[in-house]
């Protein structure tokens, strides 16, 4: 146990942490695509193909970003609650007993079948009544973390239709 874990949490039973391949893939090529088009951009110099080339190296600056930053997420799971350690650092610490509502948020996806596919889920909130938790579908495990939060803290998930992505 940490010395900064409040030691009501009890052992660690299991550990979480981000898989954030997506981004840094989508980074990577990114940076390749933008050296292809660089190369061919020297060879037929134009104004678009010089744009194409800066919208690609944002792209892959930005898709590092996002990596680096979700890659510092990590999420316990003890027997007497759940610690997270959020992108931004900070260190959350909150018990089953404290635990007042989750709630599962989805996409509509491709197919437009929403709540009814799992694979739409995108987050799950866990709600406190001094903290709030978002844990992402980036996480390790994601789907599995929502059954055991309703077995540990005997609530329901309210599921919510997220209509815009950007409300993630």
């Amino acid at each position: 146990m940490s010395y900064r874990e409040d030691p009501r949490l009890g052992a660690r039973e299991a550990r979480h942490s981000v898989r954030g391949g997506s981004y840094l893939g989508a980074s990577i090529m990114s940076a390749a695509f933008a050296i292809l088009a660089a190369w061919f951009a020297y060879e037929n110099a134009s104004l678009k193909l010089g744009m194409g080339v800066l919208v690609l190296l944002v792209l892959s600056w930005t898709s590092l970003q996002e990596w680096l930053r979700i890659c510092t997420m990590v999420l316990a799971v003890h027997e007497g609650g759940i610690s997270m350690v959020t992108a931004s650092g900070q260190r959350i610490d909150l018990l089953f007993d404290e635990i007042l509502s989750l709630e599962a948020r989805y996409v509509p996806g491709m197919w437009k079948k929403g709540l009814a596919d799992e694979g739409n889920r995108v987050s799950l909130h866990v709600f406190s009544s001094r903290d709030h938790v978002s844990i992402p579908r980036e996480m390790e495990g994601f789907l599995g973390l929502g059954g055991l939060l309703v077995n540990k803290t005997g609530l329901l998930e309210k599921r919510v239709l997220i209509e815009g992505v950007s409300a993630r």
